[in-house]
């Protein structure tokens, strides 16, 4: 019995997105494309990372994304420009509305561990939207540069907490605690 209790909760976790998954590239489709805007004899390299939508810990939709989550690609990003002698500056490029708390607050340290790493200024460029997680990342940047028209604003949190026990007692739903 118990062993089947702990396969439903296992299955139940890793189904909702509370268990950890990793982002693998079997295909090689996750390389860094590399844009040159000007020709020069100069080598040195500027990272352009994307931070838009919703920051979340989950999985974009789509069972064949081409991409992981948002923690996954900047993670990778920043791994991969921490390797490459020839980046000299982040652009962390922000367009959302926020998100999810720990996964702003995961890609905050990851940007931190990055400066701390390699000593390579990270700029902040607010574009359309940057509130909350998007406000919160760009204050680990070094720079923050927003547009005029950008809406920026309140790191917080707003959570809302139903309280459903009349609904239960209607219903006839008890709720038992397993500890």
């Amino acid at each position: 019995m118990k062993k089947i209790l702990l396969s439903i909760i296992s299955i139940s976790l890793v189904l909702s997105g509370c268990a950890p998954h990793f982002h693998l590239d079997f295909l090689g489709k996750e390389k860094l494309q590399e844009v040159v805007l000007v020709k020069s004899p100069v080598k040195e390299k500027i990272l352009i990372l994307d931070v838009s939508g919703l920051i979340s810990s989950t999985l974009n939709p789509g069972i064949f994304a081409r991409e992981g989550d948002i923690l996954s690609r900047v993670y990778y990003r920043l791994e991969k420009a921490s390797e490459d002698k020839r980046v000299k500056a982040v652009i962390i490029r922000l367009d959302t509305p926020g998100g999810e708390v720990t996964a702003s607050d995961i890609i905050y340290n990851e940007i931190l561990k990055f400066k701390e790493k390699t000593g390579i200024p990270v700029v902040g460029l607010m574009m359309g939207l940057a509130a909350s997680g998007g406000y919160y990342i760009a204050s680990a940047c070094d720079h923050i540069i927003a547009h005029p028209s950008t809406i920026t604003g309140s790191i917080g949190v707003i959570s809302i907490f139903p309280n459903l026990q009349e609904l239960f007692k209607k219903i006839g739903i008890k709720v038992n605690i397993i500890k």
